[in-house]
């Protein structure tokens, strides 16, 4: 079915149309766990400092429809965890919601006449657009090209699509990644000529208050080999996370769900004996939906690990990126 589809849009059968504003697709080919939205994040860093940007996603699992621009006031119910988090990281920055991503930028455009470029988190699959710069990830230890369609594999579209892509990264990379690696890598995953390749690292932050810096434990207090450490949370490969706690939490005990999964009061109250509870910044956006149902002392004891994400001869990519905006705004 999606070598059919694929096939309708290389051919021009099914119709596409011109991006109306410099478009950035962040995305792959298989299920989530590739780090589209801290790689996204990464972006919206970077451009903010030279243009005007937005971010837009589907806004997966949210409670609402069509075009939605976040406010003070939205919430994970409203635009889903993924954009909630890129809306609490940057709040100076447009962030939106539309499964119609031709729609979700027109709307944007309207609403900031000035905007110059757009992130668009998971939109490989979007075959409507025309005209895009596309980033496609793929972790280090699954690569695309050495994988299956689901079920058997992580696939949800023909890897072939990856000659889409302008700029290939390879996520997840261990920290002492060798030359060797990367080269074998590079032969593995076959890219064109013009196809640029770039490896990216995880970046554990320090420790941080979910719910504020007030009335909180002291981390300074808490027994590192304590057995009442846990790691909770509903992302789609937490295994990452869990073995770089691991070094700092020798007993850590892991508490699971689904990949945007919606925390009930009762699920974490069990939670309430331990001496700390960590979680992900994305699980952080669902959590604060609890915080007037949960323990005092919960509250106090839960804390959330930010990530960014580095990235090798990241000084090129950048420039690409930016001579993309340039050369494709119309005010130029």
């Amino acid at each position: 079915m999606v070598r059919v589809r694929g096939f309708l849009f290389d051919r021009h059968l099914l119709s596409s149309y011109p991006t109306p504003i410099p478009a950035i697709c962040v995305g792959n080919v298989a299920v989530g766990g590739t780090g589209k939205t801290p790689h996204a994040a990464y972006l919206l860093r970077m451009l903010s400092e030279h243009y005007k940007v937005a971010y837009l996603s589907r806004g997966y699992k949210r409670l609402t429809r069509g075009f939605l621009l976040a406010d003070d006031n939205t919430t994970a119910l409203d635009i889903g965890d993924e954009a909630m988090l890129i809306h609490s990281r940057f709040p100076d920055i447009p962030v939106a919601v539309d499964k119609d991503r031709l729609r979700g930028i027109r709307k944007l455009k309207e609403a900031f006449p000035q905007l110059q470029v757009v992130v668009l988190d998971d939109a490989m699959q979007y075959r409507r657009l025309t005209g895009t710069l596309n980033i496609l990830l793929t972790q280090a230890d699954n690569l695309y090209c050495n994988d299956h369609y689901l079920p058997l594999g992580r696939l949800r579209d023909d890897p072939r699509q990856a000659r889409r892509a302008d700029v290939v990264i390879v996520t997840k990379c261990p920290n002492d990644i060798s030359e060797q690696q990367k080269q074998e890598i590079q032969h593995a995953l076959c890219l064109r000529p013009q196809q640029e390749l770039y490896f990216s690292q995880i970046r554990y932050m320090p420790l941080s208050p979910l719910f504020g810096a007030d009335d909180v434990i002291d981390l300074a207090t808490v027994d590192n080999d304590s057995h009442n450490v846990t790691l909770v949370t509903a992302i789609a490969q937490p295994q990452y996370l869990y073995n770089q706690l691991l070094s700092d939490y020798p007993n850590l005990k892991f508490v699971g769900y689904a990949d945007h999964h919606y925390f009930t009061a009762d699920e974490l109250n069990r939670l309430s004996e331990s001496e700390l509870v960590i979680t992900t910044e994305k699980d952080a956006t669902r959590l604060r939906l609890l915080q007037d149902e949960l323990e005092p002392e919960l509250r106090k004891r839960l804390f959330v690990v930010p990530i960014e994400v580095t990235i090798s001869n990241n000084n090129k990519l950048n420039l690409k990126i930016l001579n993309y905006v340039t050369d494709n705004s119309t005010d130029s």
